[in-house]
């Protein structure tokens, strides 16, 4: 496991208050250049007690493969646009695959009758609303 960043290591501390609700930044080891950037941030609703995770979990959660947290609650996923410049850093450092890859990775799930892919929220303030709004979820933004 790569050793997080002094900057890293405070997020799980940092609130984001938004509407009066409470919400918990995510840290997740990705590589280096996604670190440095900023190319987006991982959230999860303030009552979950998960303050970290490796990629590799976070790309299960997000490419729905794990569907429910250690505490037993469900998941609920939401993305970005395939437009939107969070999104397709997100699916190059987190799920290590273009856009149009997981596009047709869900397409694929749609037509056999085996998936759904995660509720396309259109801005990072409609992300925001929602993950802090409804237990279990997760999202990213810029």
């Amino acid at each position: 496991m790569k050793r997080l960043t002094p900057l890293a290591r405070l997020w799980p501390w940092v609130a984001v208050i938004l509407s009066g609700v409470l919400l918990w930044p995510t840290v997740i080891e990705v590589p280096a250049h996604a670190q440095e950037t900023d190319e987006f941030k991982v959230i999860v609703n303030a009552s979950n007690p998960l303050r970290t995770m490796p990629r590799n979990q976070a790309a299960r959660i997000f490419l729905k493969k794990e569907e429910k947290w250690a505490n037993g609650f469900a998941i609920t996923v939401v993305d970005l646009p395939t437009d939107h410049p969070a999104r397709q850093a997100f699916s190059r450092a987190i799920l290590r695959k273009e856009t149009k890859a997981v596009e047709a990775y869900w397409r694929k799930l749609i037509f056999s009758g085996m998936g759904s892919p995660p509720w396309k929220l259109g801005s990072d303030a409609d992300v925001v609303t929602f993950v802090g709004s409804n237990v279990g979820s997760i999202g990213y933004v810029a």
